[in-house]
């Protein structure tokens, strides 16, 4: 068995990657937090259709962008701006929490 696949294993039977027992989450409140994505079309170091179904799994709201894996760089603005947009919609235009 590919190694990367013992631990899609471990997220499907519940058991929650490390990034969310670090935070104290389970999978199911993680997948109800809003998320946002930037592919990079070109990309070929994670791949864009992987990045994009991994995004769609996660419910994201998803852009797409012209560029490779290192998008942030080509396309700072975009990415800039879809964190702005995320922020906003969870802190709201003034910085405070909206939840």
């Amino acid at each position: 068995m590919l190694r990367g696949a013992s631990r899609l294993d471990d997220w499907r039977c519940g058991e929650p990657p490390l990034q969310l027992a670090i935070l104290g989450l389970t999978v199911s409140q993680s997948q109800s937090l809003p998320s946002w994505a930037v592919v990079a079309t070109r990309d070929k170091a994670a791949g864009a259709d992987l990045t994009r179904s991994m995004a769609v799994r996660a419910g994201a709201t998803i852009t797409e962008a012209e560029g490779s894996h290192v998008i942030m760089v080509s396309q700072a603005e975009t990415v800039a701006n879809v964190i702005l947009t995320a922020a906003a919609a969870v802190h709201g235009p003034t910085g405070t929490a909206t939840g």
